[in-house]
């Protein structure tokens, strides 16, 4: 095939479609493609086809296939608008065509179409359907991505919904800072050039249209257009078949040839012949062309042809025609400011006018008048990329080919490609500037300035440098200052631009100063590092024409210096170094402050404080302020450096601070705050601060606000709360500094877990909305609102201080004038009474509002609302309510009841998308949205009690009948929060409102399971109400509340409560609450009502034949005597006359006699006739007559009841035996006490016997005249109960109380006298019921009663044996204490004589009992004796005594009983004499010398119980003593002990034990620098000291204890003092330094040990300080005063001297080893840390510093916040550690020291890296080894930590020398 192509132009044709589908080509004007020979014809503009890139039919032939696949996608894609969418002519055309076809074809192809329909369905009934869409008349359909499917042969149903989307404009975002745009709006101004209203679809089609157009320039039929296109454009044509690169330069060879500018001469001389669609199709073809052939070398006369027809003839009119959307040429020169090779095009000069160029027309353009916005974005695109550079990233992929050579251009002396952009615009600068100012003055709003001048900005930052004029220069700063404020959303590249601006424009000012302090003020916000280098850089600029400000520039500069080796860390000893020459420079400052100076200086270290996570820097930056602060003492001040510096500056950035969510933050800025307290305390803005301070720190506010500790900070906030509660604050200072401090402990996620800080702060912030204005009030109150509905996981907190906040409502409303309307008369009093009422809700529709009459309850009005309701004086606060004025008070209610009120409703009464579902399908579990909401309530109600007195009574009933609404719920969650918030309600509104709410709740709550959930309700209600209850206060609605309980009890829903089905839903049904119930009503009933409150009860007694309903009944009533007792408002007297007459009226009834009333009923029978012998008797009946049933059956019941009363009111002391009036009260009821013994019925026997327990002990002159008859009721009851086997159910009690009332009896009753016979019966009785335990008190009792009444027979002594054995034998330890109390009673009251020692030595023969709960009580009985028995007896038994209990002390094997028998010992040593103790010890003293390991140790430990008995009168013993202890803990006899053996555990006992001796005595006895035992001290000091590396952990710490006893007799200057030469030396005293030196080794040798114990490590901490404290001294004397000799003497002996350094550098590497190889224990770390802050505190700032280096990488590396291992509580150490250091050493020391040690660190960390990757390079084999051996350890620690879960793991037994023992 022949690659030659040519181009022909033909003459128009007329295309018309037929109707079988085929083209009709006729002669038009078309275009041709010729191939070789073959020739394709292509579709005319008039065909309507739709052809696209998809369908390539180019260079194919047109046939009637290709006809039918066209038709059929224009068919498949066209919709009703299609029609719409076309011009008149096209649509003329496509009509005739159309219905031309369908008429003709209709007919004949029905029956055709229906069957290839149906065939197609049959044979895909999926895929063959209709799509339909329904859309709005002026939206473009959107058939492919929307609409539904209609199937042929179904029917379908299809709903329709409308969503209208309303685009709200701004400050409302979309998404990130992009802001919505109302379409709808008429200053809307539609960007589509194609369709008239803008909607999504049609802009997607536009941009979809356009993007087509673009590449192949083809238009579909239904396309909307300015051109009548054709179906593919004439300049689109080549571009699909030149592919090829060699035909793309054989065309341009071609066309170079071809192309003049003579050729376009017609149509310049006839332009009515080349029309406006010409051109923009010239257009076309020329921005098409110069991008593909874009390397294309053009001629100067092919670049003249085209700017003579294409670009000359419109240039001139852009300005006026391009002012609406860019045109074609527009859009022309856009591509050549794309390409920077045709940037030339540019500069080309017009032949006539060299002043006019294409980018002068542009810019006259861009100042044009009405230009559109489209239009300047455009222009402005095109000069950012003529002012790109090279290193752009846009520019990167654009070619770098030679530019475009031009003739006639304008002049440009840099003809490099980068720089002639910037030399093109410069003669153009001052058009762009004009623009420039004209965009940024005309945006709106702050906040997206930078947003939306963003390529203005970027173009005003490379021109900057080119503009000369001054005037232009001052105003483009001034424009461009405001873009970088504070709180502006603006990218870093659009900051960096605005600060390149400015700088390049400052330097063209003269009058640079003038912007200094604007641009200081930078520092305090700008975050960027680059932009941050700027603002430096702007600040020298300004520093170089004013020498004043060389300094501060150089200063800033170093603070905010970068680390060059290290980019991304900071300088930190540039920085530190900075603001150290800043503070020596303010201290200089001493006759007035430079501002200049310390602006800057001030927002850069409030930025640092905000930003700078860095501790160092940041303590720096807060040193810096407060000596800038303080420094206002020293020199005077004018106001104006104080507004500028103090309250313009740095108060400004204390009250942003205290917002800010970081706690460091804040406490730093609190600590700032405080020092401006001290500074100004006369000051108006601080002046009410200063009573928060105080001069003892611990009681300090702004010390306590931000101590580690959170209880410190919970006590700074209760004294800012009495500090409130007493006095008024300014405003300001509550808004600004206390409202924020407070709010961040209740948002702050940290203080979570601490809930007193918590509580402090609720109560604190309803303390401060106490003292708030109005709008400040509000404000918070939203906000909280606001907050309820957002953080669920805080609801109850938000809860809580919603209703504080509420609570604080403090302005008095009473001068308002809003009207509120009423409640009818027959509602309320129904509602007053608790009543069901079945009125309307007045709330049902909450969003309209109603201006309808309400209902209201009339509830009885108090007699006084304003009195205090709690009781304690203490917390009533002062009235502060502030009386509003009648304008005030009425906008307030207004607001709140319009306002605050509706919302809270509306919240309240939101409809929840599950109500909408159906209930089978409905979710079970509670929304979060409900259970959220209902505590709604409570704020509304909260918010109603404290307006006026109807608002409250007007929105009631809608809350109220929300609330119980939300009880119906299934969720069990919703019930909950709504019953909590119900309980609250009905807790904030009281007893008043009561009867309201339990109307509302039984209105609601009426049928199913809703009545359980009402029982209960009630039930919590009054539990909750009962504290502010008061006797009569439910009177009104009593019988409502019985109602209530009775159909829990007694109904329908009592016989529910037994389904299991129920209960198992319900948690409400599974237990009865109305028992609980009526105690709690039978606590608050009136007097006066008391028998109307039990005959419901009694009538229910009286009706039921029920056994079950008697039982509830009963418990009923024992409920109701518990709150009998408990009611206030009935006292004594009434309680008995009711008790009285309840009895007396119910007791006759049960001795009725009925067989006197059935005799007369036959007597009355025999007087009739008989019957008649012929009449036949009734067929008896299955099962017999059915027994008759009494109507006083259950009567018994409120016998018991009357009973128990009585009892109860004995018990809790209401009746008095003292009290005549008592006496006088129960003496009748001892008649009937004494016939209710004899009475059927148990129970009554019970109770009665509880009484007369009681009432024998009362001195009354019935129990005189009927004590027989009480006696013998009494044995009658034992002697029918009391057999074997019947103290059984309600006999056991009855049986328990005979003994008791008999015990009394016995007792208390002195003038019945016990018979012999009846004693013995009793003892009988007792020995029974001692070994049952069912009965073994009342046993104990009766026992103790017969011994204190002493009566004596012998069966009593033989019961005592039995009970001296059971206080041995017996398994329980209360059976042992009471025998063992009936012994000693026995043995001390009655005459024994010779018998006491038997019952003596029994006990003391039980010390060997093999169980160890006999021996436990054997020694308790023996402590007992020796408390209780007198001084000559114990004198006499002491032997006795001493020596089995001192066996016992070493052989038991139970420790508990070992101590029990130390604690006997040392009782029986303090009671006995002196003379008695002597002989005790001197049998210690043998067994301390005996051979027996056993007897030395028990020697020791017996001498320790002397030394604890005799305390300073154990001196006498120690000269024998004291040598026997030095040898037996000399460490010859121990230095063979390598453990493993019995004797050697003995040995390591006895000398546990001979240390602990020692340790008594040195504490008693004052030894250790008494000369007279010097010599014997010094050897037992050596022995000690040795013993310090011993191997059990208890023998180190004893000799370390022992230790600690020796450094605490000594002082460290005594210890360097010379020693004297005459006369004895003590054991520290001589070669002090190494001793301490050694001792300090052998120490720390004790902190290695892998068994190491707090108490252990604590004594080590202790003697270590006080080393430490000698070394200090040594230090401090050898730099004064060491002679050269004495170091020549350390330094021959080859010994390292005790130093500070060396101390310091072995305890840290401790702490070091225990942080490496076990990192989850911190006993070594918390040791050693303490030690270090002890011994910083001794140090002081001089020697402190010497040390910081060695213990600072510690501490740090414990307070990194990215160490995961680090304990908290070791982190709050170390961090109290390093805060000790701060105060001591200053700020600035402890920083460059904090700094330094840091980057120490930080260098070493890099080298290991840089070693360990130099050595996988230079030594692989040995870095793959390390890698290995690394992954092992962790598979290894895997491994041992599986181990640790696994349940069969096998503890590995420890040898004994390993474990520590006990004694």
């Amino acid at each position: 095939m022949d690659n030659e192509m040519k181009t022909t132009v033909d003459k128009p044709s007329t295309n018309r479609l037929n109707r079988v589908g085929t083209i009709n080509e006729q002669t038009d004007t078309s275009v041709s493609q010729v191939t070789g020979v073959e020739k394709t014809y292509l579709p005319s503009p008039e065909v309507v086809l739709d052809v696209c890139n998809d369908l390539d039919l180019k260079g194919k032939k047109v046939d009637n296939d290709n006809i039918q696949v066209l038709w059929s996608d224009y068919r498949d894609n066209t919709t009703m608008h299609g029609l719409k969418n076309m011009n008149l002519k096209q649509r003329h055309r496509l009509r005739c065509c159309i219905w031309a076809a369908a008429l003709i074809v209709m007919g004949s192809c029905l029956i055709y179409t229906s069957y290839k329909q149906v065939k197609n369905y049959l044979s895909y009934p999926t895929i063959i359907n209709t799509q339909v869409i329904i859309h709005d008349q002026n939206d473009e359909p959107d058939v492919i991505d929307k609409g539904f499917f209609v199937s042929p042969g179904f029917s379908t149903f299809a709903s329709i919904h409308k969503t209208e989307y309303r685009y709200l404009p701004s400050p409302y975002k979309i998404y990130g800072n992009q802001f919505c745009v109302d379409t709808k709006s008429p200053e809307y101004r539609n960007p589509l050039q194609y369709y008239d209203v803008y909607s999504k679809t049609a802009c997607m089609r536009e941009c979809k249209q356009d993007h087509v157009f673009r590449l192949c320039g083809c238009r579909t039929p239904y396309d909307k257009a300015i051109l009548n296109s054709s179906l593919v454009q004439p300049n689109a044509r080549l571009t699909p078949s030149i592919s090829d690169k060699g035909l793309r330069r054989q065309l341009s060879a071609e066309l170079n040839e071809t192309i003049h500018p003579e050729h376009f001469g017609p149509f310049k001389e006839r332009p009515e012949v080349f029309r406006m669609r010409d051109y923009i199709e010239l257009w076309h073809i020329c921005k098409h062309f110069y991008d593909i052939f874009d390397s294309y070398k053009f001629s100067p006369r092919e670049i003249d042809a085209m700017f003579h027809v294409a670009v000359w003839p419109q240039l001139s009119k852009l300005q006026f025609e391009g002012i609406y959307h860019p045109t074609p040429l527009l859009k022309l020169l856009h591509m050549c400011a794309t390409n920077r090779r045709y940037w030339t095009l540019l500069a080309k000069c017009h032949d006539s006018d060299p002043t006019l160029t294409p980018i002068s027309a542009v810019l006259r353009l861009l100042n044009a008048k009405d230009v559109s916005k489209s239009v300047t974005d455009f222009i402005i695109v095109m000069l950012d990329n003529l002012l790109s550079r090279e290193e752009d990233e846009e520019m990167e992929s654009i070619t770098t080919a030679t530019p475009v050579k031009v003739n006639k251009m304008m002049h440009i002396s840099v003809l490099e490609v980068e720089q002639f952009g910037v030399e093109l615009l410069k003669p153009h600068v001052s058009d762009i500037l004009t623009y420039i100012q004209r965009a940024i003055k005309n945006i709106k709003g702050h906040g997206k300035k930078s947003q939306a001048a963003g390529k203005e900005l970027s173009i005003l930052s490379r021109i900057s440098e080119f503009v000369t004029d001054q005037s232009a220069c001052l105003s483009l700063i001034e424009l461009l200052l405001p873009f970088l404020g504070e709180g502006l959303s603006r990218t870093p590249d659009t900051e960096v631009n605005i600060l390149n601006s400015i700088r390049n424009l400052l330097e063209k000012v003269e009058d640079k100063k003038k912007f200094y302090r604007h641009i200081s003020k930078l520092f305090g916000y700008i975050q960027n590092r680059q932009s941050r280098i700027l603002i430096c850089q702007l600040i020298q600029v300004i520093a170089n024409s004013n020498q004043d400000l060389k300094d501060i520039s150089q200063l800033l500069t170093e603070m905010n210096a970068w680390d060059p080796k290290h980019t991304e860390e900071p300088d930190y000893i540039k920085r530190l170094n900075a603001h150290k020459k800043v503070n020596e420079a303010i201290k200089k400052m001493e006759e007035n402050l430079d501002v200049d100076f310390l602006i800057p200086v001030l927002h850069s270290c409030c930025y640092c404080i905000k930003m700078v996570d860095d501790m160092s820097l940041r303590d720096n930056a807060t040193h810096t302020l407060v000596t800038m602060v303080k420094q206002f003492s020293v020199v005077t001040y004018d106001q104006d450096d104080f507004r500028e510096l103090i309250s313009n500056g740095l108060v400004q950035e204390v009250k942003a601070g205290f917002k800010n969510k970081k706690e460091t933050v804040r406490h730093e800025f609190i600590a700032l705050l405080s020092v401006l307290v001290d500074t100004f305390p006369s000051h108006d803005m601080f002046a009410d601060l200063v009573v928060l301070k105080d001069k003892d720190v611990e009681a300090d506010f702004f010390e306590n606000i931000r101590h580690i500790q959170t209880h410190r900070r919970s006590r700074a906030l209760k004294k800012m709360k009495r500090i409130l509660y007493s006095r008024s604050i300014r405003k300001e200072i509550l808004v600004s500094y206390l409202l924020p401090l407070t709010s961040s402990f209740l948002l702050d996620e940290t203080y979570t877990k601490a809930q007193g800080l918590q509580e402090s702060a609720i109560d604190s912030m309803a303390t401060l909305c106490k003292q708030l204005p109005w709008h400040v009030y509000i404000h918070q109150l939203d906000y909280f609102l606001s907050l309820l509905s957002k953080k669920f996981e805080k609801k109850k907190l938000l809860v809580r201080v919603i209703v504080g906040i509420l609570d604080a409502f403090h302005f008095d409303l009473r001068n308002s004038q809003h009207a509120v309307v009423t409640l009818p008369d027959a509602i309320a009093k129904k509602k007053a009474k608790g009543e069901i009422t079945e009125e309307p809700n007045p709330l049902e529709d909450t969003e309209m509002e109603s201006t309808k009459e309400e209902a209201i309850p009339m509830v009885p009005e108090e007699e006084d609302e304003t009195t205090a309701t709690t009781s304690d004086p203490s917390s009533k606060q002062p009235d502060r309510m502030v009386i509003c004025s009648a304008g005030q008070a009425t906008r307030i209610h207004c607001n709140i009841m319009k306002s605050v009120i509706p919302h809270l409703q509306r919240s309240l009464t939101k409809k929840d998308k599950s109500e909408d579902e159906h209930k089978l399908v409905r979710k079970n579990i509670a929304e979060d949205s409900e259970v959220l909401r209902v505590p709604i309530a409570l704020a509304m109600i909260k918010l109603l009690q404290n307006l006026p007195h109807k608002s409250l009574e007007h929105n009631l009933p809608g809350i109220l009948l929300k609330v119980c609404n939300f009880l119906k719920s299934r969720a069990v969650e919703i019930r909950n929060t709504a019953r909590d918030t119900l309980v609250q309600i009905t807790t904030s509104l009281g007893p008043r409102f009561f009867p309201f709410i339990l109307s509302e709740l039984r209105g609601t709550l009426r049928k199913g399971y809703q009545v359980h959930v009402l029982c209960y309700t009630v039930f919590v209600l009054l539990k909750n109400l009962l504290p502010v209850l008061k006797p009569g206060d439910l009177s009104v609605c009593r019988k409502s509340l019985q109602d209530v309980f009775h159909e829990d009890l007694f109904g329908q829903v009592a016989e529910e409560k037994e389904v299991a089905g129920v209960t198992t839903k319900l948690f409400e049904a599974r237990s009865s609450k109305s028992y609980d119930s009526y105690r709690i009503l039978a606590q608050v009933i009136s007097r006066d009502s008391l028998m109307a409150f039990i005959t419901p009860l009694k009538e229910v007694l009286v009706s039921t034949h029920s056994h079950t309903i008697a039982r509830k009944v009963q418990e009923v009533l024992k409920k109701v005597v518990t709150g009998l007792l408990d009611n206030p408002g009935l006292d004594t007297e009434s309680l008995m006359i009711f008790t009285h007459g309840l009895i007396t009226q119910s007791f006759p009834q049960l001795s009725e006699n009925q067989s006197k009333k059935k005799k007369g009923e036959d007597k009355d029978a025999q007087t009739f006739r008989p019957q008649s012998c012929l009449l036949l008797p009734q067929e008896p009946k299955r099962g017999g007559d059915k027994p008759k049933l009494s109507k006083k059956t259950n009567i018994h019941v409120l016998v018991e009841f009357g009973l128990q009363l009585m009892s109860l009111c004995l018990r809790r002391g209401r009746l008095v035996a003292t009290e005549e009036e008592h006496r006088k009260l129960v003496d009748p009821f001892i008649t009937i006490l004494a016939d209710c013994l004899f009475a059927k019925h148990i129970r009554i026997n019970t109770l009665s016997l509880r009484c007369l327990c009681w009432l024998l002990k009362f001195d009354l002159p019935s129990v005189n005249s009927h004590i027989t008859k009480l006696a013998n009721g009494m044995f009658i009851l034992l002697k029918n109960y009391a057999s074997a086997g019947a103290s059984k159910g309600e006999n056991l009690e009855l049986i328990s109380m005979a003994f008791k009332a008999v015990t009394v009896l016995v007792r208390d009753v002195k003038i019945y006298k016990l018979e012999q016979t009846q004693l013995q019966v009793l003892l009988t009785f007792c020995e029974e019921d001692l070994y049952d335990y069912n009965r073994q008190s009342t046993a104990f009792s009766l026992l103790k009663a017969i011994l204190s009444r002493k009566l004596n027979v012998p069966e009593v002594l033989e019961l005592i044996r039995k009970v001296e054995d059971m206080s041995i034998t017996a398994d329980s330890p209360h059976v042992r204490r009471e025998c063992r109390q009936i012994a000693l009673q026995y043995i001390l009251e009655y005459p024994l004589g010779k018998l006491l020692n038997k019952h003596l030595e029994y006990y003391v023969t039980q010390l060997s009992y093999e169980m160890e709960m006999g021996r436990e009580s054997a020694l308790e009985m023996l402590a007992t004796i020796f408390s209780s028995f007198p001084q000559n007896i114990l004198n006499d038994h002491a032997g006795m005594f001493f020596i089995p209990m001192s066996a016992a002390l070493v052989n038991d094997e139970s420790t508990k009983c070992r101590k029990l028998t130390a604690l006997a010992i040392k009782s029986l040593l303090q009671k006995i004499d002196h003379n008695s103790r002597v002989e005790l010890f001197n049998i210690t003293q043998k067994w301390f010398t005996d051979d027996k390991i056993n007897h030395r140790i028990l020697a020791a430990q017996l001498t320790g119980l002397f030394i604890e008995v005799e305390s300073a009168k154990f001196s006498h013993h120690l000269s024998v003593i004291l040598p026997i202890i030095q040898q037996q803990i000399d460490p010859g006899r121990y230095s063979d002990n390598s453990g493993g053996s019995e004797g050697e555990t003995e040995k390591d006992r006895l000398l546990f034990n001979c240390l602990n001796t020692l340790l008594k005595l040195l504490r008693e006895c004052d030894l250790i620098r008494d000369a007279k035992w010097t010599d014997d001290m010094n050897l037992i000091w050596e022995s000690i000291i040795s013993h310090l590396g011993y191997e059990h952990m208890w023998v180190q710490l004893a000799s370390c204890q022992l230790i600690g006893l020796l450094f605490a007799a000594w002082t460290p200057e005594e210890i360097l003092q010379p020693v004297e030469k005459s006369g004895q030396t003590d054991f520290i005293k001589t070669d002090s330094i190494n001793k301490l030196e050694s001792l300090a080794v052998d120490l720390i040798t004790q902190l290695q040990s892998k068994y190491l114990t707090d108490e252990l490590a604590n004594q080590i901490i202790k003697n270590m300080v006080f080393i430490a404290k000698v070394a200090k001294l040594l230090s401090d004397k050898e730099s004064s005063s060491d002679s050269v000799e004495q170091k020549g003497q350390r330094s021959s002996k080859g010994k390292k001297c005790l130093s500070l350094r060396w101390l310091v550098k072995k305890m840290v590497r401790e702490a070091n080893h225990e942080a490496v190889n076990q990192p989850k224990t911190t006993i070594k770390r918390s040791s050693v840390f303490k030690w270090i802050a002890a011994l910083s505190m001794d140090l002081g700032p001089t020697l402190l510093p010497s040390v910081v280096p060695i213990v600072m990488p510690a501490l740090q590396r414990e307070t990194n916040e990215n160490n995961p291992n680090t304990d908290s509580a070791l982190k709050s150490l170390a961090q109290e550690v390093l805060d000790i250091m701060r105060k001591i050493l200053g700020v600035e020391t402890y920083t460059q020291l904090f700094a330094k040690t840091h980057k120490e660190q930080y260098d070493r960390k890099e080298s290991r890296k840089r070693k360990d990757a130099v050595e996988a390079v230079s030594n692989p084999q040995y870095a793959a080894k390390k890698k290995m051996k690394k992954n092992l350890a962790k598979r290894e620690a895997k491994k041992r930590k599986l181990e640790e879960f696994r349940v069969s793991k096998k503890i590995k037994k420890r040898k004994v020398k390993d474990m520590a023992f006990t004694s």
